[in-house]
């Protein structure tokens, strides 16, 4: 792994170590999952589940678009991490509304039928984050026939957060 990695990963731990008790949720993510899953984890995205299960805290799963990365994400962390279910939550990876949100309305879809028939590994709760919709350039840049960016983009964060719940997210980042 690289220096700057390292520091980050130690940053989190540090963070996590100070905040024993209070649950943080600590994001573990795997951006070649998609196309290799089956294939060993790499240390780096394993230390989180460790720091997370060490100090007590919550590991979210974080898969954009792909209910099977999600799954084996979960898996990891309640087989082969042995975290219990109560610490562990998935993200699926939600966009601003307009931008490809119906993709990842599908995933969730395939993570709630999943989880209905009983799979554990689609159980834990989902996580979104609407506020992501601040980072399409529709929300903040400044073309006065659009109206006021802050009205504009509270009006997709909150079009984001909807369709967010109506899709099955259980918790919000706003």
């Amino acid at each position: 792994s690289s220096a700057a990695s390292d520091v980050y990963k130690r940053q989190i731990e540090v963070c996590a170590k100070v905040a024993q008790g209070e649950n943080l949720l600590i994001c573990s993510s795997s951006l070649i999952l998609p196309n290799m899953v089956g294939i060993e984890l790499d240390d780096e995205v394993l230390a989180y589940y460790d720091i997370a299960k060490e100090y007590g805290h919550t590991i979210i799963s974080y898969q954009p678009m792909n209910a099977q990365g999600l799954a084996w994400l979960n898996k990891t962390a309640l087989t082969g991490k042995e975290i219990p279910l109560s610490k562990v939550m998935t993200d699926p990876g939600w966009v601003c509304v307009g931008f490809g949100s119906e993709l990842v309305v599908t995933t969730m879809d395939t993570v709630n039928n999943k989880a209905l028939i009983g799979d554990e590994n689609y159980q834990p709760p989902m996580i979104t984050a609407p506020c992501n919709a601040w980072l399409n350039r529709e929300t903040w840049n400044k073309f006065e026939e659009w109206g006021s960016e802050v009205e504009r983009g509270t009006a997709f964060e909150c079009a984001t957060a909807a369709a967010a719940l109506a899709s099955g997210a259980h918790i919000l980042a706003m």
